[in-house]
Order: structure tokens, then C-alpha cells, then sequence
């Protein structure tokens, strides 16, 4: 949800009150992404659209073992100019990224040349819509989502309430932010493994000698973890599909959806409040963050032989 604010931020700092201005917001982006310690190797070219601004053949790095080539971003700002008069407003924002890829960057340049031609088929889409009501102090996520390869995604929806201008200047606290509702839905058919496992593997390395007891050992910590879960905020159900999921770890293949039902929404300083616990995610204090929601969350496995 910060980072659709942001992403309004950044927008704004370009854009005058009369219409978008795609060349102030090209450099902005890439002002964004150097900043976040990424390397651009190509910025693009700017080309003419009906659907506001667009940018192809954008390229970085981290520097280190990964490369990244965007095909094309589409994007499209409107109402931004409440941002200049502070009148109340709706602002939206709709961001479509279409066929991004994602490789290594390996020291040998054979090695990187065979990747290179062998990802050209993996290529990623994704979606961000949001809008800000700024009467309303309403900002809600309609879509942020990623398709990967194959049967390989990611989706989330939000909404939260108590935005406005004076927590953008940061001349207002959290005490008024309030989640609405959250619903995450991911779906694994193995791409997704390729994300996340080299970062695993990183924390798991100096538990131990044995990858797979390491992990057998952190499954069995979780396991316990899920059974002592507040049942006024994870019902039975949300954990009996906690322990699946980690039974099928440590990456599992199937679909997962959490969401989180709030009635008339969890403040979210509780968050901030929780964190400075000694122990944040014990029973108590999760029972005292989340009073007032319920998370339900389901799994649904997959057999890899398939």
C-alpha cells in the first residue's frame, strides 16, 4: 500500500497540473530504480501512446547475479494535480509491465550468453491499478499482479482507509490508517521456486551442514508456530491449510489464498505498536494486533510428478 503511495509521489514530483509529462516521469523512474541499488545498463526509449506514458527496452541489474530487460511499461496518471491545490480529488494510477525477463549474471560470458538466448521465452507480465480518494481518505489496490511462466502467479488486492494529504507530508501519524481488506492468491508450478530458494538457501547456510535436516528442523518450527495461532484469528481451517503448506515446503507446488477480513478495519498502528513487542508473533500479542479480523487462508497442493 506504501508503495502505490509512493509510486502517486513519484508521479507527482513530474507531473504538471495540466497533463502528465512522460519525460519528467521517465526520469524519475529511473532516478527510483538507481536509488534502489540497481544498476541501469539501457534506459529505455520513450515512444508515443494513447495509453499515457510508455517505455521500452529497459535494462538493469543488481550488480551481482541478476539481470532484468523490460519489454515495455505502460503507465497512466490522472488527477495528480490535486497534489499541487489540495483539493480533494480522486487520483489513479494504472502501471502495465509486459515481457520482463529475469536472468542470471554469471561471471563466465559463454555462460551468460547460453542463458541469455534460453530465458528468452520466460517473460513476465504484471499490473498495477490503484486509487486514492482523497476526500474519502480512501486509497484502494484494485490489481497488483504478476503472471510468470507457466501456471505461476502472483495477485493481490487492498484497501485502506485514513490516507490523506497530511500523512503524505508526513505531518500526520498512523493512528488513522485502517485495513479495509487484503486478499493474496498465489499460484506455484515451480517458476516461482527459481525466485526465492537462492535467498532461502542464504539464511539457511549458517544453521547447519545439512540442507535437508536444516529445513526438516525449520519445518518442524513452523509446524509449531501454526498450532498456537490465536483461534479468534486463525480459525481451524486457516491452520490445517498453514500445515499443509508447510508440509509440502520447502517449496511447495500448488495455489494459496489468504485473506484477511476485517469488518470495520484493524487499525494499523496496532502494527507498528506489535512491533516493538519482544516477541511480536506470540499468541497474545497477535490476538491484540489482528482483534477485530479474521484470516482465512486456504491450500491446495499440486503433485509434482504431474
Amino acid at each position: 500500500m506504501m508503495r502505490a503511495a509512493t509510486a502517486f509521489a513519484v508521479l507527482a514530483l513530474a507531473a504538471p497540473a495540466a497533463a502528465q509529462d512522460c519525460a519528467g516521469e521517465h526520469d524519475k523512474l529511473l532516478a527510483l530504480v538507481e536509488n534502489s541499488d540497481l544498476e541501469i545498463t539501457d534506459s529505455g526509449q520513450r515512444v508515443p501512446s494513447d495509453r499515457g506514458c510508455r517505455l521500452q527496452g529497459l535494462r538493469f541489474s543488481d550488480g551481482r547475479y541478476l539481470q532484468f530487460e523490460v519489454g515495455q511499461i505502460d503507465w497512466r496518471a490522472e488527477g495528480l494535480e490535486a497534489l499541487d491545490t489540495g483539493e480533494p480529488a480522486v487520483l489513479s494510477l494504472d502501471i502495465e509491465v509486459t515481457e520482463v525477463r529475469l536472468f542470471p549474471q554469471p561471471p563466465d560470458p559463454w555462460v551468460a550468453w547460453m542463458l541469455d538466448i534460453q530465458n528468452r521465452g520466460n517473460l513476465i507480465d504484471g499490473r498495477l491499478l490503484a486509487r486514492w480518494d482523497v476526500a474519502a481518505g480512501l486509497m484502494q489496490i484494485d490489481e497488483f499482479s504478476v503472471d510468470f511462466p507457466g501456471a505461476n502467479s502472483v495477485s493481490l488486492a487492498t484497501t485502506v482507509t485514513g490516507i490523506d494529504f497530511g500523512l503524505m507530508a508526513g505531518a500526520a501519524g498512523f493512528d488513522t490508517l485502517r485495513l479495509m481488506r487484503f486478499d493474496l492468491e498465489v499460484e506455484n508450478e515451480g517458476y516461482i521456486d527459481s525466485l526465492y530458494l537462492a535467498l532461502l538457501m542464504e539464511r539457511m547456510r549458517g544453521l547447519g551442514d545439512d540442507p535437508a535436516a536444516v529445513a526438516a528442523k525449520l519445518q518442524q518450527k513452523a509446524r509449531g508456530f501454526v498450532r498456537i495461532l490465536p483461534d479468534v484469528v486463525f480459525p481451524a481451517a486457516s491452520r490445517d491449510a498453514l500445515l499443509r503448506l508447510i508440509d509440502a515446503g520447502p517449496a511447495p507446488w500448488g495455489r494459496l489464498t489468504v485473506s484477511v477480513a476485517t469488518g470495520e478495519g484493524l487499525p494499523l498502528d496496532r502494527f507498528v505498536d506489535s512491533g516493538l513487542a519482544a516477541d511480536p508473533y506470540a499468541p497474545d500479542v497477535l490476538a491484540v494486533t489482528m482483534a477485530g479480523g479474521t484470516v482465512e487462508v486456504t491450500y491446495e497442493g499440486q503433485d509434482r510428478r504431474r
